[in-house]
């Protein structure tokens, strides 16, 4: 196998840039940004009623629960806020619409020492698959809470907390397992 004389010359002119290692944050400044980031955010739940954030995100508690529940076979109807089934009506919280752990998201992604890049991508890839998995939760829960009506409750209260908790230890387990280099 012959080596083109050309690429051995155009080798040389390559230039490799290693990125430079990040100032690591301090403890101090990290509590700091998190705590102001965690007030500004709070404030602005307080500020703003959740009505009106609720109302912004009608279209999307409007139809994509609905859609989603249809093709599961639940029939339900959606009033303001609430959902109501067959079997009861279930309230949608700030809590519930993925705005509090949404937040809570955004403020660790922003407080986390990584570069800005890694950043963006954390925030265009997390909040959209926060809310496609509240709204996989909402399907599961509604679907789950019409065939057995009678443990309509214990499917919200207790099911969804588990669900919750196990997605949370995922996320987790996956974010060590990525942060830690293994010895070979």
């Amino acid at each position: 196998m012959a080596i083109d004389k050309k690429l051995l010359r155009n080798k040389q002119r390559i230039k490799i840039e290693v990125a430079k290692e990040h100032k690591p944050i301090t403890l101090t400044k990290g509590i700091l940004v998190l705590a102001g980031l965690a007030l500004l955010f709070n404030l602005l739940l307080w500020l703003v009623p959740p009505e009106t954030i609720l109302g912004q995100l009608k279209v999307l508690s409007d139809k994509l629960p609905q859609w989603m529940l249809s093709v599961g076979g639940v029939q339900m109807v959606i009033d303001h806020a609430e959902f109501y089934l067959a079997s009861s009506g279930w309230p949608i919280t700030p809590e519930c619409a993925v705005i509090s752990a949404g937040l809570v998201f955004v403020v660790f992604v922003l407080v986390f020492p990584s570069t800005a890049t890694a950043k963006r991508n954390a925030l265009l890839f997390g909040v959209p698959l926060l809310l496609v998995a509240n709204l996989i939760r909402w399907w599961g829960l509604l679907w789950a809470g019409d065939l057995l009506m009678w443990k309509t409750n214990f499917f919200y209260d207790y099911v969804g907390l588990v669900t919750f908790v196990l997605l949370v230890g995922l996320v987790w387990f996956v974010g060590i397992e990525r942060s830690i280099k293994h010895e070979a």
